[in-house]
């Protein structure tokens, strides 16, 4: 036998559940060496859970470090590397980009976090990294 189930027992799907949507950025030309710096973070609220939509990360050099470095612009969601752009040459004006939609439920408290760095002597890089968010009901 078989008991129906009545729709006030039934969980709504996460984008039905209050839903909001959140941001955070860094984007900045001719960025000098810097070590490991944080630009922006998100933490997701108490009784709400989010999900990472989409992060994109474009890291570029725009003029010549007189010796290169690690060079890279990173989005992490709790301790995992979501998106990561990143290199060690010295070329000039080439794109490197990494992109990512959907990321796991992120459970509250937890954070998101966009860092940088640049380990070069001199040289400048440009900098756009961005992640959007999905944040619901938990």
């Amino acid at each position: 036998m078989v008991t129906p189930t009545s729709p006030a027992t039934i969980r709504l799907a996460p984008y039905d559940r209050n839903p909001s949507v959140a941001s955070a950025n860094f984007l900045s030309t001719a960025v000098g060496p810097h070590g490991s710096t944080v630009r922006a973070t998100y933490t997701v609220p108490t009784a709400r859970k989010a999900q990472v939509t989409c992060a994109t990360v474009v890291v570029i050099r725009r003029t010549a470090a007189t010796t290169p470095g690690t060079t890279f612009g990173v989005v992490n969601v709790g301790a995992a590397q979501f998106a990561i752009a990143w290199f060690t040459d010295n070329a000039l004006n080439v794109q490197y980009t990494d992109k990512h939609e959907t990321s796991g439920v992120i459970a509250a408290t937890n954070t998101a976090v966009i860092t940088t760095q640049d380990s070069s002597a001199a040289g400048t890089i440009d900098f756009a990294i961005l992640f959007s968010i999905a944040e619901f009901d938990a």
